[in-house]
């Protein structure tokens, strides 16, 4: 007796000559065809897009010294940093500045210091649109930092590929500076980001 097994992309056959096939797998036989199976649905293609952040004022608060810079800089530092958050379908935008007395390359005696965080409205995505990542190559934080000298309006231009293509700070006035007058006005570049149809 010689019995072959056939293999097709689908069904196994056993094949056999001059024999009972019940007899020789012990029972009924049962052939099972599957058809194709059905593929998975491929996750809708993302799309990058811009989104306009605009311009961010923020003065940060007092937190040390007395409230005037008199002439001793300050040393200033800015920061911003870019985050996406899926479940709110937003990008956010936080800022940091800090304003300190300085002179001679050191902090003043009275450390005279504004300096704060500032969590920013979040940028939303297009109605009908879902915000899955940032496109690739956008920057996600930017710093910067000067020393003021004088009583005039400080005014920095950056590149329009930096999230932060611009910044004018309020370091040292004529008065009271920290936590009254001392601020920047940051302006952002658009946002790229990915984004998918809901």
């Amino acid at each position: 007796m010689r019995c072959y097994l056939l293999l097709l992309p689908v069904l196994a056959v056993i094949l056999c000559a001059g024999c009972d096939l019940e007899e020789l797998v012990g029972g009924p036989i049962v052939v099972t065809i599957h058809g194709p199976e059905t593929p998975p649905t491929p996750p809708p293609e993302a799309e990058e897009i811009e989104l306009c952040v605009g311009e961010l004022d923020f003065c940060p608060p007092h937190v040390r010294g007395d409230r005037d810079f008199k002439g001793h800089g300050p040393c200033v530092t800015f920061k911003a940093q870019l985050q996406v958050n899926t479940e709110r379908n937003v990008v956010e935008v936080c800022v940091y500045m800090k304003a300190e007395e300085w002179a001679g390359g050191a902090p003043e005696s009275d450390y005279t210091t504004a300096r704060g965080w500032s969590w920013w409205l979040p940028v939303k995505s297009p109605p009908g649109f879902k915000i899955v990542g940032l496109a690739e190559g956008q920057e996600t934080a930017f710093w910067h930092s000067y020393e003021d000298d004088d009583h005039e309006l400080d005014v920095f231009g950056f590149s329009p590929y930096r999230p932060v293509g611009g910044l004018a700070y309020i370091g040292d006035t004529s008065g009271d500076d920290a936590g009254v007058a001392t601020s920047v006005r940051a302006r952002f570049n658009p946002i790229r980001v990915l984004v998918v149809e809901e």
